[in-house]
């Protein structure tokens, strides 16, 4: 197998990982670690390792991390999950950042929603120099 193969396969092996919920399905990751497995040693370390890599990429697309000065009420935590129901999520993190100043920051995978005060100050700046 060509090393963009190996990507491709990966790829798609590790999307299908994943159930309808948006969830790991560590039945659909043994199956698919067995199937490898049996693949030559030379085709089955690149493709086993290009998936664990594939894997972790779409966990981080499917986790979203909140970061807020004060802890998330509840209805704000549904408002953020409304807005962002057209990604699937699998889990999520909420931290507390007090540089923020206010407001919140969303990422989910590469998207990052900033609506801090901080940034809002930062936009300013940029905006009178």
């Amino acid at each position: 197998m060509k090393s963009k193969q190996i990507k491709n396969l990966a790829r798609k092996t590790a999307v299908l990982s994943f159930n309808t919920q948006g969830v790991i399905d560590a039945e659909r990751v043994k199956k698919y670690t067995s199937q490898i497995k049996k693949l030559p040693l030379s085709q089955a370390l690149p493709l086993l390792q290009e998936y664990l890599k594939e894997l972790k990429k779409e966990m981080m697309n499917r986790t979203l991390s909140i970061e807020s000065v004060v802890e998330i009420s509840a209805a704000q935590m549904e408002h953020i999950k409304k807005a962002f129901s057209h990604t699937p999520v699998s889990q999520i993190e909420t931290s507390h950042n007090p540089s923020l100043l206010g407001g919140v920051k969303v990422k989910i995978g590469d998207m990052v929603y900033n609506d801090s005060l901080a940034e809002k100050i930062n936009q300013l700046k940029k905006a009178t120099i």
